[in-house]
């Protein structure tokens, strides 16, 4: 359907808008799913410091460990830290992502995108925390990337 494909710079149907959440909550974040059909990506981007919601967001700069999720999400997170609002709506969207089955579907067989790279990609708030649920997913997509 044409109308979920996002116009390139140079006018190329390029990319497609999978999915998007436009929940803002203190854990609820602003993200979207897509899929560079160029680059030959499924690329989850993480909006930036917006609304009094995200201030707050990065008010919430307590250390907080990773040993838990590090056992959710197989990781060592014993002795490492995590901003705890960054890390608060990090496992929002994980919970989110998994609770929609949005990657499962995107990535099953028969897809056009099984074969293709999970790239995450944020600024600001959003970029810690997408690389907050890069660290989670991580033993899910052993091969994803993260800017």
């Amino acid at each position: 359907d044409d109308r979920f494909y996002l116009k390139s710079i140079h006018g190329q149907e390029s990319t497609k808008l999978i999915f998007a959440s436009f929940l803002i909550g203190i854990h609820a974040t602003v993200y979207a799913i897509l899929a560079d059909e160029v680059a030959k990506a499924i690329v989850i981007s993480v909006r930036g410091t917006l609304s009094l919601e995200d201030v707050v967001v990065d008010l919430q700069c307590l250390p907080q460990e990773l040993s838990e999720v590090g056992r959710k999400c197989d990781f060592e997170g014993s002795g490492h830290y995590c901003h705890s609002g960054i890390l608060s709506r990090g496992k929002w969207m994980y919970e989110d992502i998994r609770k929609r089955r949005i990657l499962h579907e995107v990535f099953s067989r028969g897809s056009p995108y099984e074969n293709y790279d999970l790239v995450i990609v944020g600024h600001s708030l959003g970029a810690g925390c997408a690389c907050i649920l890069a660290t989670m997913m991580r033993h899910i997509y052993p091969r994803l990337r993260c800017f």
